[in-house]
């Protein structure tokens, strides 16, 4: 498994009641044998969340198309 471009982001913005907050929601985008997966998962940062990210596909025993569906939302028409 081939695991590449891996960037995420806080989902919504910053403001002064999100700041406060230990963990906010976080989107990782990244690729898979050249397929485009996205999840979306509590962090502190986003790098945290692309540790996070990271430990998930490593120690998972499920292919990435059975955790998380066959591809992206923009792949199959932007739908959530």
């Amino acid at each position: 498994m081939e695991i590449s471009n891996m960037n995420a982001f806080s989902k919504y913005p910053n403001t002064k009641e999100t700041d406060k907050m230990p963990q906010v929601m976080h989107v990782v985008n990244f690729t898979i044998n050249g397929k485009p997966f996205n999840m979306e998962l509590m962090a502190e940062c986003p790098v945290n969340a692309m540790k996070k990210m990271e430990a998930i596909l490593k120690y998972s025993d499920k292919p990435a198309e059975e955790m998380f569906g066959s591809g992206s939302a923009d792949e199959k028409g932007g739908a959530e």
